[in-house]
């Protein structure tokens, strides 16, 4: 199930695996063609079209799809780091007044701890540092 979940075939270039396209120039067939794609990736509108761009690509969609469908979920998000991840988590299960405890330890990373802090007093969440190799701080 995992190595064909997600995909939509035949592939381009009736290639076995979703072909990588290694480009940065895009054509449209006229201005109208280019307003129409932007208009609908602003108002997160269905796109005629998949590109290679900085808001994905189809090679991410396709280990999206794959994840998803493993996970028997809807969906699933790559993001590009550990942090990105733990911050999306954080930014859309917390709200005003919540409290969370999250890792204090000599491996975190200092950027996370920081926005933790950072977070504390943009959203007025609470956190309180737990050192996880003492089980008696949990």
């Amino acid at each position: 199930m995992s190595e064909h979940a997600g995909n939509d075939r035949p592939f381009p270039y009736q290639s076995l695996p979703p072909p990588i396209v290694q480009t940065a120039t895009y054509t449209f067939k006229d201005t109208a063609d280019l307003r129409s794609f932007m208009d609908a990736r602003m108002w997160g509108l269905e796109a005629k079209r998949i590109e290679y761009g900085r808001y994905g690509n189809p090679t991410i969609l396709a280990v999206e799809a794959k994840l998803a469908a493993l996970e028997r979920g809807e969906e699933a998000m790559l993001l590009a780091s550990c942090v990105a991840g733990i911050t999306t988590t954080m930014l859309s299960l917390l709200k005003a007044g919540d409290h969370y405890a999250p890792k204090n330890a000599p491996d975190i990373d200092h950027l996370l701890t920081r926005y933790a802090k950072d977070l504390d007093a943009a959203f007025l969440v609470t956190p309180t540092f737990c050192i996880m190799i003492r089980p008696s701080h949990v």
